[in-house]
């Protein structure tokens, strides 16, 4: 499980759908992973099983849901996810929205099923109890990548019941006409603006990316949850480097 001080790393999951990944993310010592169902095409049965086993070995499970709606936040929480990402927020009622879905009362509007993956199909002995220690452990992590939300991200950061902002940078990058997120100064401003406002507000920094020596730089600055790279990525990249390898000409063959 994640850890309540220094940075967490984790990864997203969106093409392998079989339960042990968790298992396999675990082993490779991350703290947690981000089920993305906003390019992902799991279904929920399948985002459910891999969030049981995540729990049951250890790892924390995430899952990015595709938009701010009712009916995806409740099933990804529901079947026990810790946490929610929430893509393409543009505006800070987006935002507000997403706390009234993922919360329950008194601070949001979530609906309440229990003997379900959020309990671990275990009896609840108090549902006011359950819901008191769920909104306190629950994760919200709005994501800033796109201008709107980095023009409102000193209201989006002084939202009651976020749990902390997530950068994303690809996005960020595109809508600025940019080829990658570090082709001028654009991703690392919002960076710096982003870090600089969840401490303010004492809330978690949280971004995602593939280059490995800007991530231990980030770090360096205090980044709480780095997500890096993706399931099919790495399987692609760890594969491609060792076949480089293998057919790399010896000498004397």
């Amino acid at each position: 499980m994640m850890k309540s001080e220094g940075s967490n790393v984790g990864t997203m999951v969106f093409e392998f759908g079989r339960p042990n990944i968790a298992r396999i993310l675990k082993s490779a010592g991350l703290d947690f992973f981000i089920i993305d169902c906003e390019h992902g095409n799991h279904s929920w049965e399948t985002v459910e099983d891999i969030v049981s086993v995540a729990n049951a070995v250890g790892i924390t499970p995430l899952v990015r849901v595709p938009t701010v709606g009712r009916e995806q936040i409740a099933k990804a929480l529901d079947c026990g996810a810790k946490g929610i990402v929430v893509p393409q927020i543009r505006t800070v009622e987006q935002v507000k929205q997403t706390v009234q879905y993922a919360r329950y009362p008194p601070l949001g509007q979530r609906g309440v099923a229990l003997m379900r993956g959020n309990t671990g199909f275990e009896p609840v002995k108090s549902s006011l109890d359950y819901m008191r220690s769920a909104n306190e452990n629950l994760l919200i992590l709005p994501q800033i990548e796109t201008n709107e939300a980095l023009e409102h991200i000193e209201e989006i950061a002084s939202i009651d019941g976020i749990s902390g902002l997530f950068l994303g940078a690809v996005d960020l990058s595109v809508a600025n006409g940019l080829e990658h997120p570090f082709e001028d100064s654009t991703v690392q401003n919002a960076f710096t603006t982003m870090m600089e406002v969840c401490k303010r507000n004492r809330i978690l920094s949280a971004a995602h990316l593939n280059n490995l020596e800007v991530l231990r730089t980030w770090i360096a600055a205090g980044l709480n949850l780095v997500s890096y790279n993706a399931d099919a990525m790495a399987l692609m990249n760890a594969y491609r480097s060792s076949v480089e390898y293998l057919k790399r000409p010896q000498d004397g063959a």
